[in-house]
Order: C-alpha cells, then sequence, then structure tokens
C-alpha cells in the first residue's frame, strides 16, 4: 500500500511539473492579439479587418517562431488566433474580416515549434455564420431632404452600395465590428463604428461642407451608384456652375457637356446621346415621362434648377428598370422641400423671375414645396429687333409645379407631385406696298402662332418591408400638346382689279399618358455573394392624336380643307428582373426586360437583355456594358432646314417599333492632383427609325401620316475623351468626341446611306470655374462641334429647285464662349454673365428663297442662315427669405 502511494504521488509530481513547465513557457510567448496580427498583416502583405474593441485585452499564445516562420499565412493566423475566441473569413475582395465565434473554442495547449512538430494540415477559415443589414436613409442635415446617390461603403470589407431614387440603402455585412464611411459630393463625408450582432437601422444626417474643401477624387467601380460607362449624377450645385443663357441655369445644358450628348442645333435643350435623336432619350421628371422638355425654342429646359435635387444620365444601355427609349435616359427627381423650417427663395433675371416656397407639414413628419416661374421675354426681345410697322413678336413661358410628401411611421412614406408649364409664340407683319394706281397697291400679311405645353401628375408611395427588402409603387398623368399655325396673304382696296388672296394652315398634335408601376429592392447574400436584387412590372395606356390639320384659301369665298387623323390608342406593359454583385473586386449587374405593345389589335413584345460590368484593373477602373433597347413611338421631325417642328406617333402595324443593339467599353484613371481621365468608345445599330418621305414635311403633311413617313436603319459609332479636375481653386471639365451617325432609307436617296442631320464628327467642350474666394467664383466656358448636316439646293431648273443628296451639305461650325461671375452675400447670390461673348452667330436654321423688286425683277436669291443669340448679358439675383 505504501508503494503504491509512493508512485501515484510521484506521477502526480511529474504531472505538476510538466504543468508548471507548460503554464511558464506559454506565459513567455504570450503577446498582445493586435500587435501579432499588425505585424503578420505588414510582414505578408495581408488586408485584416477588425474593430479595436474586438482585440482589446485579448493575447496570443503562439510561439514567435512560428508567427515569423515561412509557413503560409493561413497557417499562422489560424496559430495566432488559437485559443482567443476569434475566427477569420476571407471575403470575395480578397480582405480577411475577423468576429467574434459563436462558440469560443476551448484553450488549447502550447503547440510545439516547427522543428519539434512539422505542421501538416492547411488551417480552416470558416465563413461567418451570419450576417446583418445595416440599412437607412441619408438625408441633409439642415432640410431633412433625401440625398440620392450617395455613397454607403464598409471599409475594408470591399463592400459597398448607393442611395436609390428615396436615398434609401442596404448593406448586408458579416457579425462583428465595422466602419461604414458615408460620402456624397459637396458635403463632408460621416464614419460610424458598428458592432453588428443584429440588423442595424442608420438614418445619416449629412452636414454640408463649408467653404473651399479639397476633394480627392478616386477611380471607384461604381460611377453616379451605376456601372454604365458615361453615366452622370448632377446636384443642383453641379448645374449651377455651368455658365447659362440669360442667367438661367439648366441640367439639360450642364449635361451637354458630357462627351457622350450633342447639343443639336444653336440654343436647343434636346440631347442627342450616341447618334440618337432627342425622342430616344427617356426623360423622367419624379417618374412621369416628360414629351417635350424645350422652352424658348429650346434655349432653357422645363426643369427649374431652384427646385432639382438631382439628375442622372445613363447613356447607352441602362438598368433593367429603364425602357421605352432606344438612347439613353435623363432620371430628374425634384426637391422635397425642408423638413426644419418654412422659406421662400426668390431669383430676379433678365428672361425669367422664379420663386420657390417650402417647409414641413404634419409637425415635421413631411414637406412641401412650390415652385414657379413666368418669363417677360417679349419685353426683352423687342429692343434686339429692328421693328417696322405692323410689325409684331411676341413669347411667354410659364412654370408652375408642387410636390408634397409625408411619412406614415417610419417605414411608409407618401409623396404626390404635378407640374404644369406651357411656352406661346406669335410674330406678325403687315406692310404696305404704294403704287401709282391706288386700287394696285397691296397690303401684305403673314402671321405664325405656335404653342406647346407639358402637365404631369405623380402618386408615389415607398414601404420598407424589412432591413433588406424596399418596395416602392407610382402612378402618374403626363399630357402633352402642341399647336402651329400660320396666315399669309395680298389685301387689295376695294374696288380694285385684283383679287385679295389669304390662305391659313392650323395643325394640332397631342399624346395622353396614364401608367402605373410597382417595383421591389432587396439586399442579400448567398454564398458569400453580396446582391442587390431588384423587379418590377408596368402598365399604361397611351393615346395618341397625330395630327388635326385645317387649311382654308379666301379668294372672294371660302375654301376649306380639313383633315382629321385618327385617334390611336395603345396599351403597353413591361417587367424586369435585374441584379447586380461583385465578385472579388468586380461589380456586375444584369438583367432582362420585357416590352409589351398592343395597337390596333395588334400585339409587339421585346425581351431586351442589358449588362454592365466595372472592374479596378491596376491604376485603371475598367467599365463596360451592352444590351438591346426598344422603343414603341416615333417623333416625325422637319427633314428641311426649317424650324424643328416634331410631331409624335405610336408604332402602328405599318410603323413598327424601333429596336437598337449597343455597347460600350470606358477606361478611367485618377491621375494626383484631383484630376481623373476617361477614355471609351461605343457602337449602336438601329432599326425601325422614321422619316418623312422626300418632298413631305410638317407644313405639307397631311393628317394620314402613315402615308408621308418611311422606315430604315441607322448606325452610330466613336471615341469618347473625358478630364476632370475637381478640389483645390480650379475645377476643370473637359470632354471630346469623335463619332459618326448615319441612316439609310430604301424610299430617300434610291436607298444611299447618309448623315443624320445632327451627326457630329467633332464635338468639343470645355468648363473651367477658378475659385476666387469661398464666396466669388468665376467661371468660363468654351464648345465647339461641327454644323449640322442638311439638305440644301444646288441649282435651278425650269420647274424649280434642286436639291442635294439628304443632308448632304452642312451648316458652318458651331462655336461658342460663356462667361459667368458669381458672388454669395449670405441668403443672396449675384450672378453675371455673357452668352457667346464672341458674338458668333450660329445657324439656328436656314432658308432659300428668293427677293424681287415692285417691278418683278429678282434680287437676290440663295441660303440664308437665321441665328438666335448674338452676344446676350445677363444678371440674376436670388434671395432668401426664413
Amino acid at each position: 500500500m505504501t508503494l503504491r502511494f509512493a508512485r501515484l504521488a510521484a506521477i502526480l509530481a511529474t504531472i505538476l511539473t510538466t504543468a508548471l513547465a507548460a503554464t511558464g513557457a506559454s506565459a513567455q510567448t504570450r503577446t498582445p492579439l493586435d500587435d501579432a496580427l499588425r505585424a503578420l498583416a505588414e510582414q505578408r502583405g495581408l488586408r485584416l479587418v477588425y474593430g479595436p474593441a474586438l482585440v482589446a485585452g485579448v493575447q496570443t499564445s503562439c510561439p514567435a517562431s512560428t508567427r515569423t516562420s515561412a509557413q503560409p499565412a493561413e497557417a499562422v493566423l489560424d496559430c495566432i488566433l488559437g485559443g482567443t475566441g476569434l475566427e477569420a473569413s476571407r471575403l470575395p475582395s480578397g480582405t480577411v474580416a475577423l468576429y467574434r465565434a459563436v462558440a469560443p473554442r476551448p484553450v488549447a495547449p502550447p503547440r510545439p515549434t516547427p522543428q519539434a512538430r512539422p505542421r501538416t494540415r492547411t488551417p480552416r477559415l470558416v465563413a461567418p455564420r451570419t450576417t446583418h443589414t445595416v440599412s437607412g436613409f441619408v438625408t441633409d442635415a439642415a432640410t431633412g431632404e433625401v440625398l440620392i446617390g450617395a455613397s454607403v461603403v464598409a471599409a475594408g470589407l470591399g463592400r459597398g452600395t448607393a442611395t436609390n431614387t428615396y436615398g434609401f440603402f442596404s448593406l448586408p455585412l458579416p457579425e462583428g465590428s465595422v466602419r461604414v464611411e458615408i460620402r456624397y459630393v459637396g458635403y463632408a463625408s460621416r464614419t460610424e463604428t458598428l458592432r453588428l450582432f443584429r440588423d442595424v437601422r442608420l438614418d445619416v444626417p449629412l452636414e454640408a461642407a463649408p467653404g473651399l474643401q479639397e476633394v480627392v477624387v478616386e477611380t471607384t467601380p461604381d460611377a453616379a451608384g451605376i456601372a454604365v460607362p458615361g453615366a452622370v449624377r448632377l446636384t443642383a450645385q453641379d448645374v449651377e456652375r455651368v455658365p447659362a443663357l440669360l442667367g438661367e441655369a439648366d441640367p439639360l445644358k450642364a449635361l451637354q457637356l458630357s462627351p457622350a450628348v450633342h447639343a443639336g442645333a444653336e440654343g436647343t435643350t434636346g440631347l442627342h446621346v450616341r447618334g440618337g435623336s432627342p425622342d430616344q432619350t427617356l426623360l423622367l421628371l419624379d417618374g412621369a415621362p416628360v414629351y417635350n422638355a424645350s422652352h424658348l425654342a429650346g434655349a432653357v429646359s422645363v426643369f427649374n434648377s431652384d427646385a432639382l435635387q438631382s439628375a442622372l444620365l445613363v447613356p447607352g444601355a441602362p438598368p433593367a428598370r429603364y425602357g421605352d427609349r432606344l438612347s439613353a435616359v435623363v432620371d430628374v427627381t425634384q426637391r422635397e422641400g425642408s423638413r426644419e423650417r418654412r422659406q421662400a427663395t426668390a431669383t430676379i433675371g433678365l428672361l425669367a423671375s422664379r420663386a420657390i416656397v417650402e417647409g414641413p407639414v404634419a409637425g415635421g413628419r413631411g414637406a412641401f414645396l412650390v415652385s414657379g416661374r413666368r418669363s417677360y421675354a417679349d419685353l426683352l426681345l423687342a429692343p434686339l429687333i429692328i421693328a417696322g410697322d405692323g410689325y409684331s413678336v411676341g413669347y411667354a413661358l410659364s412654370d408652375l409645379s408642387a410636390k408634397v410628401n409625408l411619412d406614415f411611421g417610419a417605414r411608409t412614406r407618401v409623396f404626390a407631385s404635378a407640374y404644369t408649364g406651357a411656352d406661346r409664340f406669335h410674330r406678325s407683319q403687315n406692310e404696305t406696298f404704294g403704287s401709282p394706281d391706288p386700287l394696285l397697291a397691296r397690303t401684305e400679311s403673314e402671321s405664325t402662332r405656335l404653342g406647346w405645353g407639358n402637365q404631369t401628375a405623380t402618386v408615389r408611395a415607398t414601404h420598407l418591408v424589412s432591413p433588406r427588402v424596399f418596395a416602392s409603387g407610382l402612378a402618374y398623368v403626363s399630357w402633352y400638346a402642341f399647336s402651329a399655325e400660320r396666315e399669309a396673304g395680298n389685301t387689295y382696296p376695294e374696288g380694285s382689279p385684283l383679287t385679295s388672296r389669304t390662305t391659313r394652315f392650323e395643325q394640332t398634335s397631342g399624346l395622353f399618358d396614364l401608367a402605373a408601376q410597382g417595383d421591389i429592392e432587396v439586399s442579400a447574400e448567398a454564398l458569400g455573394i453580396a446582391h442587390d436584387a431588384a423587379a418590377g412590372a408596368s402598365i399604361g395606356r397611351r393615346t395618341f392624336r397625330p395630327a388635326a390639320v385645317l387649311r382654308s384659301q379666301t379668294t372672294g369665298a371660302d375654301e376649306t380643307q380639313s383633315e382629321t387623323a385618327d385617334r390611336i390608342a395603345t396599351l403597353g406593359g413591361s417587367a424586369y428582373v435585374s441584379d447586380a454583385v461583385r465578385l472579388g473586386r468586380m461589380r456586375l449587374e444584369g438583367g432582362l426586360r420585357l416590352g409589351v405593345l398592343g395597337v390596333r389589335g395588334r400585339v409587339f413584345a421585346a425581351l431586351q437583355p442589358r449588362l454592365a460590368a466595372s472592374a479596378p484593373v491596376g491604376a485603371f477602373t475598367l467599365r463596360a456594358s451592352g444590351g438591346r433597347t426598344w422603343q414603341p413611338m416615333h417623333l416625325l421631325s422637319n427633314p428641311g432646314i426649317g424650324l424643328p417642328t416634331d410631331l409624335w406617333v405610336p408604332a402602328t402595324e405599318r410603323v413598327r417599333p424601333e429596336s437598337a443593339w449597343q455597347g460600350a467599353v470606358e477606361a478611367e484613371r485618377a491621375l494626383g492632383l484631383g484630376w481623373r481621365a476617361s477614355a471609351g468608345v461605343f457602337a449602336k445599330t438601329m432599326t425601325g427609325l422614321v422619316e418623312y418621305a422626300d418632298g413631305v414635311g410638317f407644313f405639307n403633311a397631311g393628317a394620314q401620316w402613315e402615308d408621308e413617313v418611311t422606315t430604315g436603319t441607322g448606325r452610330a459609332w466613336g471615341l469618347e475623351l473625358a478630364a476632370q479636375r475637381s478640389g483645390g481653386r480650379t475645377d476643370v471639365q473637359l470632354g471630346y468626341a469623335l463619332s459618326r451617325s448615319t441612316r439609310t432609307f430604301a424610299e430617300i436617296d434610291l436607298g444611299q446611306t447618309f448623315p443624320y442631320r445632327y451627326d457630329r464628327t467633332h464635338d468639343l467642350s470645355l468648363a473651367v470655374t477658378r475659385h476666387l474666394s469661398p464666396r466669388r467664383r468665376l467661371t468660363v466656358l468654351v464648345v465647339y462641334a461641327t454644323g449640322a448636316a442638311v439638305t440644301v439646293p444646288v441649282a435651278r431648273s425650269g420647274v424649280g429647285l434642286l436639291y442635294s443628296d439628304r443632308n448632304a451639305g452642312r451648316f458652318p461650325a458651331y462655336a461658342r464662349a460663356d462667361v459667368s461671375y458669381e458672388v454669395d452675400y449670405g441668403r443672396g447670390r449675384l450672378a453675371l454673365g455673357l452668352y457667346n461673348v464672341t458674338n458668333r452667330l450660329n445657324p439656328f436654321y436656314g432658308t432659300f428663297g428668293e427677293e424681287f423688286r415692285e417691278g418683278g425683277q429678282t434680287l437676290s436669291e440663295g441660303t440664308r442662315y437665321v441665328s438666335l443669340f448674338p452676344v446676350l448679358p445677363s444678371v440674376s439675383y436670388r434671395f432668401t427669405i426664413r
């Protein structure tokens, strides 16, 4: 018995000695976990992300010999984390994230050195057992309005997103400590450190950046929140920096500085995107389509910059949620109004005055905004016109919009907005020609009246179903009407042997659009890959009134001819699905859209695949996009050298919908010192395009428009270069496009291919803004473009004029330089400007005709170019009343 106790005591002593030795060895090798991880990251170039609280006070027992050995980084990391209760997960971006294990692993005994016991297994990196979602709204801290397109990035995790049209974001992240950074142009960025053990609602108010701040330009794969090459998102501040005609800042004018966009004719707001026509750009105002965005013959648009929240341009094949147009989308969102205080802002300018009233409703649970604009252009233009007896001209534009929004709890919001705008132009001239015989004296009279206008009304609702599911619904009404009237004649005194003669032409057209749509956005994670999926559907009815024509002739008795085209009602719909994922550092956006049109018992349908990708490659960010677009309506434009008077018509069984396949590739790079440059190419093929047949134009087309048109194809391709500098005291924006756009119609020019009317071989724009102080800035804008292609007369025969092939002639090159100077006075801002400082008379349209002496002899004949705007000064003052 004694011997047994002696042996047992010896065994216990041996075990105790061994344990004490192991404890001493362990104490000698323990190192702060944070120090060990930092050393590993520096030695192996490993990207680690973890929160300071996660490793505070934690030590590792991994021997120094193992931490500095040549073993794989994963093996060393497994040794360092042994016994700490932490695990690691490698993210798709290559970053390794640390998080606390659900059940801490038991403390392992000291591991032998590699010399004593070589390590043969590769430790596993455990995938996160759970993820949580950070979601919320990003708003302006001063007004409470949402910020669209704000960047929300999880620093170090390679994950990020952008707020949608309603300012909402949803970002799934792994459990543990994360650092989220929120950025928006013109606002101070904000960083939030979160410990994620459940879904988190994060509503972030951002403060406006004070004064001049250095702007760090980064090459990111998500320009404007969309991977499509050439996508641009502008804020109201961006628009105000562009010199404006007569002081009227305009978002469409600002978008024309993009190399993907051509301006068209002098002064117009039409957007010709990558060889397309203006009707091929979808213009949305708070979700409702606008069918004519022009005021003052296109000099300014219907979008009031004072009420602007953001304007998004997506050229080419846009994401699948957009459709019904061939070339581009411009999505304009108006401000919601301040939730913090009631205030009024007014601007007095040479062309027009405008005002905005805004403020909170329902105790700050919502807001309203009312804006209006009214011109006095007739008073402004009168001194510029050499007026004679009997000559008068007048023009007026007006806009009125209203918007209100209201929160119903923390998850549901309802918006309602409306817009109405109109243009009215008239010109008349009476001239008396004497004669030795009083009965042969005559009075010639001519008058023209044009009028057009848009009206829209929209109701939208959003509901946050869960932190990862966001639903929205929209219903809208959009109405557009146009009328043109021209009257001319000769009047002789009573008793004259000659007969008085008067001819009159009148044409009207209109379009009524009623539709509803629903969308759902889902942020999810599957197999370690984050998905931003979306789906939606819409249904709508459009009613077209292509033309109502009245021609009358008076020669002592009335002879009247009237034509009225049948109203055409179309029923259409669409459905789409899309998904955006990150594969490593690549962002991939794919989608499929189905468009359907029913008209006169015929059904058209088109599947439209869309794909876009972006990824950083070395110092560059590469973007590529492509897909099919489809358009179930057409715009008939005057093909001659007269005014571009347009007529909306639907696709029918005789004039089928338009379709296009297109693609673009772009490379962008940050060059340092605030500079960023990009270069890209694009190509597009189009079918189903519509033109008036030879010899037919707006003023001689009948009501039965299908008999007057022909269909054909088009091609466009080109190179786009851009450079931009932001930050410091000087901002620079440079854009250049080298492109071609052609059309081919079997019934025009014997099927020969001809240049599109707004084909621009060269298109250059340069804007430089110098911040003279935090409150003063000077901007210079220079633009140059190849002249528009036109059909011109080349000879005279016995039966009349002989014309060139379609669009074989060219207007002179377009060139213009503008200057603006702005000074901020607290709640007021003074803007001075000169439009077309070199006084270059750029053609707006041209005419060819004869001028006669009284004896009937030809005085002159030839082409006469008509220009709209010589050098024009502008002054405007904006002030706020609170």
